[in-house]
C-alpha cells in the first residue's frame, strides 16, 4: 500500500513540475518605469523600473529591474479593441494611490485587468485604510 502512495505521489509530483516549468515561459514581455510607487494586489511597490510578463491569459508576473520576483497576479481577460499600437501598463490613481489596473498589449485585442473599473475607488480606500491601520500599530 506504502509503495502505490508512493509512486501515485510521484507522479503527481513529476506532472506539477511540468505544469510549472510550462507556466514558467513567457508568452509576452514588457518594460515600464514609473516615477511613483504603486500597489498590485495589496502591495506598494516603490518607484521604478519593472517587467511584466504574460505567462498565460490570466498569470502575469511582475520583476524588478535587477529581475527579482516581486508579484504574480492573477488577472481577468478584456478584450482591447481595436488593437493597441503599443503595449500600455494602465494605473488608475485614486487620493494620491496608483493602482496597476491593467496591461495591454501591442498588436493585440486581448489584455489583462488586474483591477475591474468599478472596483476601482473600493481597492484604493482599502489600501489606504489598512495602510493607515499598519501604521497606527506600528506607532508611526
Amino acid at each position: 500500500m506504502n509503495r502505490n502512495w508512493m509512486s501515485t505521489s510521484a507522479v503527481g509530483l513529476a506532472l506539477f513540475t511540468l505544469c510549472g516549468v510550462a507556466a514558467a515561459q513567457s508568452t509576452q514581455a514588457a518594460v515600464f518605469a514609473t516615477d511613483f510607487s504603486f500597489v498590485v494586489q495589496g502591495h506598494e511597490l516603490p518607484p521604478g523600473r519593472y517587467t511584466v510578463a504574460q505567462h498565460d491569459q490570466v498569470f502575469l508576473t511582475l520583476r524588478d529591474g535587477h529581475g527579482k520576483y516581486v508579484a504574480s497576479v492573477c488577472a481577468n481577460p478584456m478584450e482591447t479593441v481595436p488593437p493597441t499600437s503599443v503595449t500600455k501598463v494602465v494605473f488608475y490613481e485614486w487620493g494620491g494611490v496608483h493602482i496597476l489596473a491593467s496591461v495591454r498589449w501591442q498588436g493585440k485585442t486581448t489584455g489583462q485587468e488586474l483591477v475591474r473599473p468599478d472596483m476601482q475607488i473600493q481597492a484604493a480606500q482599502n489600501f489606504v485604510r489598512q495602510h493607515s491601520s499598519t501604521q497606527a500599530l506600528a506607532g508611526k
